[in-house]
């Protein structure tokens, strides 16, 4: 599962960087080399903001040469390619190496805040000295947070061990939420009792990593934008439609007048248009332009009224019909990319 392979890569990593305690990028063996060529392609593809191919190449420079600074760049390349849980266990892992510099080490408290609420947390109840088995894996030291065991989201398979005992459940992960998972330990046959391979991790590791407050979901909400245009736009659709109301009202007024007028002045059937003398047949003529303003605009406000109804239709159907956002607490950012002991380049963090 895509989840396992997570979760290995991070203990891998971890107990890779604690076995190989060197620093720096130099260049004096073949693998060196190798390694330095990765980071400049990586500093390269970074720099113009291609993050998940900069992942790339850190990746295969640091399993060359597990360097801390390379392993600084792999975590936030991972944190700008949308791989959060990596980039938590990475930072992790930079924190507890004794060659990592003060002033990233502060920093890179401040960016696992920031992904933790990118990615699922779970915190068990269970007796304890239990062990636990997420997605058939025993989770890394560097994924624990005292109590709490960060995951990537989605569904996992969460088992835990005790005495003989066993309990399972699927559970899914939601973004920036800690989710409670209950184990009630039920007894086993000898046979059916599983050892984990690489030890086991009680609930009650002592990991130390501070995290700041991640417990409340993030919050889903729907974009009020559609409704707001499409309100905005029936409010014109409205006004236009009163004003040409008004307009049509006004022509009618003076059609009426005019017709009036005729009718006074006629002898026998002279009242019909187009009228035989000159004084009558210019009434007449302004008889027919109210008339054909008063449709003009009739048709207008008509036409208006409808719009508006079809905006104010069209904003409500989109807010029902388009999937809630989900807040990420997403801002920008800048930290630095290192070569070997010396700062490489700024760049900016568009998560």
């Amino acid at each position: 599962m895509m989840h396992a392979k997570r979760l290995g890569a991070c203990l891998l990593t971890f107990t890779v960087l604690v076995a190989t305690p060197r620093s720096g990028v130099s260049q004096n063996t073949p693998a060196e080399r190798q390694a330095a060529t990765r980071l400049k392609e990586g500093l390269a593809l970074a720099k113009v903001g291609h993050w998940d191919d900069a992942r790339l190449q850190f990746q295969q420079a640091y399993s060359v040469l597990p360097s801390i600074d390379l392993l600084w760049n792999l975590a936030l390349a991972e944190l700008n390619s949308e791989r959060p849980f990596e980039a938590v266990c990475h930072f992790r892992a930079y924190q507890a190496d004794a060659r990592a510099d003060a002033r990233k080490k502060e920093m890179s408290a401040r960016l696992i805040e920031r992904a933790a609420m990118r990615i699922g947390h779970f915190r068990f109840e269970m007796p304890s000295g239990a062990s636990i088995l997420v997605d058939e894996t025993v989770p890394p030291k560097a994924s624990w947070d005292g109590d709490i065991l960060d995951v990537p989201p989605g569904e996992h398979l969460v088992r835990a061990e005790h005495e003989g005992r066993r309990d399972e459940r699927r559970v899914t992960a939601s973004p920036g939420a800690i989710i409670t998972v209950s184990l009630l330990l039920q007894q086993l046959a000898a046979s059916d009792v599983v050892n984990a391979p690489d030890g086991t991790y009680p609930v009650s590791s002592p990991a130390t990593l501070p995290r700041a407050s991640a417990g409340a979901p993030t919050a889903d909400h729907r974009s009020s934008a559609p409704l707001i245009a499409g309100g905005i736009a029936a409010g014109v659709g409205v006004g236009l439609g009163v004003m040409f109301v008004v307009l049509a009202n006004s022509r009618a007024t003076a059609a009426r007048d005019y017709q009036h007028t005729l009718d006074s002045t006629a002898t026998g059937g002279d009242a019909v248009c187009p009228a035989p003398t000159s004084d009558r047949a210019a009434i007449c003529e302004d008889l027919s332009s109210a008339n054909s303003a008063k449709a003009q605009f009739s048709n207008w406000a008509v036409g208006s009224f409808i719009a508006g109804g079809l905006a104010a239709g069209t904003g409500l159907a989109l807010y029902a019909l388009l999937p809630p956002a989900r807040s990420s607490g997403k801002g920008i950012r800048a930290a630095p990319l290192v070569l070997g002991g010396t700062t490489g380049i700024w760049v900016s963090m568009p998560w």
